[in-house]
């Protein structure tokens, strides 16, 4: 069995490795993937086989908000929460009218993050021990 992994997608290298190393420390059993570009998420999604994405709204190219559709039509039951520095509601409305499981401002990420992918990582642990004990 693949252990459980985390996609977190940002072109903001810092970003990228600052919840990669948080989320790590709190989550060692989850293997922390990264991707620079919605359309790099959509390629590493052809390879591997993702339990979470934590998805920036803005990006080179396509959006976070375009590659959320594109991911719920191939993929939907992969949870995807929107981790962006924008507050305005539009870019909420939108994230969620693309199919995004949840949405956290960066600059609250510290306190909102945890509860928003607490439940989602809780089902993949209990998945994963399921199949360790079959």
């Amino acid at each position: 069995m693949n252990p459980a992994s985390i996609l977190i997608a940002d072109d903001h290298s810092i970003i990228r490795k600052t919840i990669r190393d948080w989320l790590g420390k709190k989550y060692p059993w989850i293997v922390m993937l990264e991707a620079r570009t919605g359309e790099e998420v959509l390629r590493i999604l052809q390879a591997v086989s993702v339990d979470l994405i934590l998805m920036d709204i803005h990006f080179p190219g396509m959006t976070g908000v375009d590659a959320t559709k594109i991911i719920k039509e191939k993929h939907p039951d992969i949870p995807i929460v929107i981790v962006t520095v924008q507050e305005d509601d539009h870019y909420q409305m939108s994230a969620i009218a693309a199919g995004a499981d949840g949405y956290v401002i960066k600059r609250n990420m510290y306190s909102d993050l945890i509860p928003v992918i607490a439940p989602l990582i809780d089902k993949l642990r209990t998945y994963a021990l399921v199949q360790e004990n079959a």
